[in-house]
């Protein structure tokens, strides 16, 4: 442990010259990475067919992602960086899940991308995909530079200053709070509140206000973020009592607004928190978190968002926010009733064992496993279609160039700069509406049904010039994530989680495309810099003690600081011989 930190030692341990060590001995990426070659070398023997040669190239991605995790994860012990929260770790576990094992259960439909691709399309995707994750780690293992380095860990350490935590006033948390329900309250009044209001006026048009909302909106979570830390490294009631209502408000706009992503970020980003302040994962909590999203949150989305956007007409703000308390009575009930159900099959099914009846079973019985092997079949196939980030990276390999031409690399260089200027100065500033224009592109979707499909990185990146900015943006992202976990980790001070929490899932996704990525980077940087600066600015330098020097303990942490060691005195002039007497403690 960093002594005071409550932070695992091998978490931050430099090596000479402040050089991060690595903590075991990184050659085990080598077996995998030859493991990962085996399919390949199955495939070239043989004569598969496309279903075939998608389920062997989906291991080899999947042994791929998990051989770039050890060697990478290397440098942050024995986790590789996963119970860290290190965002290069788990982006590769994420990637792993959902373009390798996702994948493999890959199947046609006839709704959506896959009704116009085949499996020779989605094997074509996993080989690209493969050589784009090859670029994406060696970016990362190069890193952006010391220079670029320096300079993001000066920005930190300016927004976050003093050596000792401290937030500068109890009221802080509330005050963003506040803030943030105004903000929202006037969305939803608006219709510009996430899934509330006309789809048709999202999509056609905007308002000057929409961004500063939106952005204000955001101060909710940071105040959480902000309790969150209080919490971890200074306990009491006072910021329990906080935390636990701060974390209600956010919930209950997640719920109002019909976004799922919003509960994932807000639990996630307070996990983070927990996790590296104690130095484990809160295993315990996120399964029940998992399972909650699941049994109560997924079910909630679909009948709320049928009722809000019915085809009578979108419902009014007002109206929506009554409507879900009532919603989310009943997916708790359903929820209750479903586990009820699961509870009393085991019971069941081991009574009958006990009895030893034979495995004779009734035509009821029958029915009821049938219907709960369909269920299961269902939530798997929900879950794999969801998570699953393969098809549209198919999908444009498919149709670019050919049928759709590619776009211009300098939308990708210019969406930042193009962000920053404010709709009241640029009334006619194009929307950034990717999801909803790649959807008319590609899938020759209705302009009239206002829905949008998702698209990964790589997806997008290859829109932009083929496989040469594929390799080059993959390999920019990898370097860029290296930045985050190197300078602005919580494990470098817990209280970089407020600029590190809202940033992670956004990485992390396999449907945030790279153009909204950078889009969004410029502003909502901006914002989380100076609410750490308001949280946590201060003076440069913590409470001076008497006789002691400003700032003593370790950064970030709270710890108290050690109290000064008793002024020596001189021996008495005596004949007798010295006695020396033990500090206490070390007799």
């Amino acid at each position: 442990m960093v002594p005071g930190s409550g932070i695992p030692r091998s978490w931050s341990a430099p090596g000479p010259h402040g050089r991060r060590t690595l903590h075991r001995s990184p050659v085990l990426w080598v077996p995998l990475a030859l493991a990962s070659l085996a399919p390949w070398l199955v495939e070239a023997s043989t004569v598969p067919s496309d279903t075939t040669r998608v389920k062997l190239r989906s291991v080899a991605f999947m042994i791929q992602s998990v051989a770039s995790l050890a060697l990478i994860g290397a440098r942050y012990g024995r986790s590789a960086g996963l119970s860290q929260i290190r965002v290069g770790p788990w982006y590769l576990l994420w990637t792993g899940v959902s373009l390798g094992l996702m994948t493999m259960t890959w199947h046609a439909s006839l709704l959506g991308a896959r009704s116009q691709i085949d499996s020779a399309a989605v094997a074509r995707a996993l080989a690209v995909a493969s050589v784009a994750l090859l670029c994406w780690t060696a970016g990362y293992l190069l890193g952006p530079g010391a220079d670029a380095l320096a300079v993001a860990r000066g920005l930190a350490t300016a927004a976050v200053r003093g050596a000792e935590f401290r937030v500068r006033n109890a009221a802080v948390p509330w005050v963003l709070c506040g803030i943030s329900v105004v903000a929202r309250g006037l969305q939803i009044a608006l219709g510009q509140y996430a899934y509330l209001g006309d789809a048709s006026a999202l999509v056609s048009s905007s308002s000057a206000n929409a961004q500063p909302l939106t952005q204000l909106g955001s101060c909710g979570l940071l105040g959480l973020l902000v309790a969150a830390v209080a919490l971890a490294r200074e306990g009491g009631r006072r910021w329990t009592l906080t935390f636990d209502v701060l974390l209600a408000v956010e919930l209950a706009f997640a719920l109002v607004g019909g976004m799922k992503g919003v509960f994932v970020t807000t639990v996630g980003a307070t996990f983070v928190t927990f996790a590296v302040a104690r130095g484990r994962l809160p295993v315990r909590w996120i399964v029940v978190a998992t399972a909650l999203l699941l049994l109560v949150i997924v079910p909630y989305n679909a009948a709320y968002r049928t009722q809000v956007r019915s085809t009578a007409g979108p419902m009014s703000g007002r109206a929506a926010v009554l409507l879900a308390p009532s919603v989310l009575a009943h997916s708790v009930t359903g929820a209750v009733g479903t586990l009820t159900r699961a509870v009393g099959t085991v019971t069941d099914a081991i009574s009958t064992g006990a009895a030893g009846t034979g495995g004779v079973t009734s035509a009821s019985d029958s029915a009821e496993s049938a219907d709960s092997a369909d269920s299961g079949e269902s939530s798997w196939r929900y879950l794999a279609d969801r998570t699953g980030a393969v098809d549209s990276l198919a999908i444009v390999l498919a149709r670019t160039p050919d049928t759709v031409p590619y776009h211009s690399a300098s939308e990708l260089l210019f969406s930042p700069v193009r962000t920053l200027i404010p709709r009241a100065l640029w009334p006619g500033k194009p929307l950034r509406i990717t999801g909803y224009d790649f959807k008319q592109e590609y899938l020759a979707g209705d302009a009239r049904v206002y829905s949008s499909a998702a698209v990964s990185p790589q997806a997008d990146l290859y829109r932009y010039g083929g496989l040469l900015p594929l390799l080059i943006g993959m390999t920019l992202l990898g370097a860029g994530y290296r930045l985050v976990d190197e300078a602005w980790h919580p494990a470098v001070d817990l209280r970089y989680v407020v600029l590190f929490g809202p940033l992670l899932p956004r990485m992390l996704g396999s449907e945030t495309s790279v153009v909204d990525l950078l889009a969004a980077l410029p502003i909502q940087l901006a914002v989380l810099f100076a609410v750490a600066t308001y949280a946590f600015g201060g003076a440069d330098s913590g409470p001076r003690r008497p006789g002691g020097r400003p700032g003593a303990g370790v950064r970030g942490t709270g710890a108290r600081p050690r109290p000064d060691p008793p002024p020596a005195t001189a021996p008495e002039a005596t004949s007798r011989p010295t006695i020396k007497v033990a500090p206490p403690g070390r007799r």
